[in-house]
């Protein structure tokens, strides 16, 4: 068996063509990660701007017509006050601020202007009196909940008025859009940091190590309200396995909260080296045409004679040379993620190396090291890149044709991901076909079981679907180790008992 992998390691890696392959492969993955690293770059929010000048020109805009519109007057004295006591955009307390200024400080503006009018009947001045006395009282509230600056306080006292209050007059559609309300509520006095605003958080400051707190608290809102609800925010029904992302994104975020654990930013070294993960589908190109000649090539050149004079066994032979796929693979998947791991270490400064990471694994969340993640998601994506590997060596052995065994696997790849796309499609639509699930093609692609590598995720906190929602992680593992193996032993089997002419 030595003997045998030594002789085919000679006639592989002494082939200028190999070496080739392998480093377009590595040097297609560096390409990537600098295009990422790009990206990320020219996405992220830079803008000398500052939310002091923001606020001063939005005062100053209000300011020239606050003497004959109430509307203007109030904001003009909001952006006033946010300036006056330093407040930023993300500020719980500017919620506060536009609650004060712009709905009770106008209504009192408004009623009062009204009122100067002499026509106005004595029914009139009485209702637009209790809606001044009504305004000032709620006005007193929020002043005593700014003048203390307790956010604590702010969240008990907000539980407090829906507790006391009917969905309707709170503005929500049912009672269980109000109990989500208060769940979120409760989560920050149960995590115990400040509420992110919501009125203005276009400005947020993305820079600040505490903004994706109230994201993730912002996307827990929000998937518990679509959950709630039944349908998407796009108005789309949600099928099982859509309510099953939701439910996943929910718990990841809970569990970044309660261990205060910051999402992995794309632009990052971690970021970096998690998406390089996804450069594993190149690698199968490469294989499937090595895989695609290694044996119907020894038929062609006759040299297949000479192998079988030998006094090794035809067994041996065969797994002598899948032996070096596996070598090839591991070859070229370390030399990608060295590569990658350096790159990415020259480009961020290996900061964030020892950052830990919160995802779904195997149907749990859970939270490990980013980098003992990476290396996880690196082996999981070779099963794929093994699979196709053996359907190539498969029709090498049965064809015993190069070009057919490459050009069939070749088809067979990149045909299945369309067809697969547009099924993928249906079931999310909630038209999911029985028994694809089973298919090889339906399986490859399991970055749907991983959640990108930001920290704003989608509502489903995953790349893309699967063509069964019953499909989980560990059902496609299983499915592409038993194709792996069905196709060697086919491979096997035609090698070993097809006669030699």
């Amino acid at each position: 068996m030595g003997k045998l992998l030594k002789n085919e390691r000679t006639k592989l890696y002494k082939k200028p063509s190999s070496w080739i392959l392998m480093g377009c492969i590595v040097a297609l993955t560096l390409f990537i990660l600098g295009i990422g690293k790009l990206a990320a770059s020219l996405g992220g929010y830079s803008s000398s701007w500052t939310w002091q000048q923001d606020y001063e020109s939005s005062y100053q805009s209000y300011k020239d017509s606050a003497e004959t519109d109430p509307r203007a007057a109030s904001e003009a004295a909001k952006y006033k006050y946010l300036l006056d006591n330093e407040i930023p955009p993300e500020d719980w307390r500017t919620d506060l601020v536009n609650e004060y200024y712009g709905d009770y400080y106008y209504r009192v503006l408004d009623a009062q202007q009204k009122l100067s009018d002499p026509s106005l009947s004595a029914g009139d001045q009485e209702m637009l009196n209790e809606v001044i006395a009504a305004a000032q009282k709620e006005m007193a509230r929020l002043d005593k909940l700014l003048t203390a600056g307790d956010w604590r306080e702010y969240v008990r006292m907000s539980l407090e008025q829906l507790e006391n209050s009917t969905p309707q007059e709170m503005g929500f559609n049912s009672q269980q859009e109000m109990d989500v309300q208060k769940e979120i509520y409760g989560l920050y006095l149960e995590l115990d940091f400040p509420p992110v605003s919501s009125s203005m958080n276009y400005l947020i400051n993305s820079a600040s190590p505490d903004a994706w707190k109230g994201k993730e608290m912002d996307s827990i809102h929000s998937n518990k309200l679509m959950l709630v609800r039944g349908e998407t925010q796009q108005g789309q029904l949600l099928t099982s396995s859509t309510r099953k992302e939701l439910q996943t994104a929910i718990d990841v975020s809970l569990k970044r909260l309660s261990t205060n654990t910051a999402p992995i930013e794309s632009g990052s070294f971690m970021g970096l080296m998690d998406s390089s993960a996804s450069s594993l589908d190149m690698v199968s190109l490469l294989l499937m045409v090595l895989a695609g000649g290694m044996i119907a090539s020894e038929f062609s050149n006759g040299t297949v004679k000479l192998l079988l004079i030998t006094p090794h066994k035809r067994s041996s032979i065969f797994w002598a040379k899948t032996v070096l796929l596996l070598e090839v693979i591991l070859l070229t998947a370390g030399a990608m993620f060295v590569t990658s791991f350096a790159l990415s270490g020259i480009l961020t400064g290996f900061q964030g190396i020892g950052a830990m990471q919160v995802v779904s694994l195997f149907g749990s969340v859970v939270r490990i090291p980013c980098l003992l993640y990476t290396f996880i998601k690196y082996i999981l994506f070779l099963l794929p890149v093994a699979a196709y590997t053996a359907l190539a060596l498969m029709l090498s052995a049965v064809t015993r044709k190069t070009a057919v065994a490459v050009a069939v696997s070749i088809l067979l790849m990149f045909g299945s991901q369309m067809a697969i796309s547009l099924l993928t499609m249906l079931a999310m639509a909630g038209y999911v076909i029985p028994g694809l699930k089973f298919l090889l093609f339906a399986n490859t692609s399991l970055s749907a079981y991983f959640p990108v590598s930001s920290s704003m995720i989608s509502f489903g906190g995953s790349t893309s679907a699967t063509v069964d929602p019953t499909m989980t992680l560990g059902f496609s593992v299983v499915i592409l180790v038993v194709y792996t193996v069905c196709f060697l032993w086919i491979a096997r089997d035609s090698f070993c008992r097809r006669d030699i002419k």
